[in-house]
């Protein structure tokens, strides 16, 4: 089961994102159910692309050149958001978790094509299972 009180598992998780990384997985969620990534190989159920769901982390702050698009998060179910300041880096830093589908990709939209990519990946790896 993921952990969302954990912020430092999250933070450091999506600390390790590459520059051209906005989102990286952290769980899937089936029938409501979240798992973390390292209990893939655990789930045996089944189930279908509308009951499959795979939450995300991400952080914005000030230059920071990955930044979450803040205009977009409306479009995604937010589950959990806090703010951590960063001494090294001298600023502060909104980390967000939140959840989506299957979305279609807008031309050049990097964070739909990262979401599509990341969904189609853990979607198709867990139906073969």
């Amino acid at each position: 089961m993921f952990d969302f009180d954990n912020k430092e598992w999250i933070m450091k998780i999506v600390n390790m994102r590459d520059e051209d990384q906005i989102i990286i997985p952290l769980y899937v969620q089936i029938y409501g159910k979240k798992y973390s990534l390292l209990e893939l190989d655990q789930i045996k159920v089944r189930f279908v692309e509308a009951t499959f769901k795979v939450g995300y982390g991400t952080a914005d702050a000030l230059f920071m050149p990955n930044s979450f698009p803040v205009n977009r998060v409306r479009d995604f179910d937010i589950i959990n958001v806090f703010t951590e300041y960063d001494n090294v880096k001298d600023r502060t830093i909104r980390y967000m978790t939140f959840e989506s589908g299957d979305v279609d990709v807008k031309e050049d939209n990097k964070l739909d094509e990262q979401i599509h990519m990341y969904f189609e990946a853990l979607f198709n790896r867990q139906r073969d299972c």
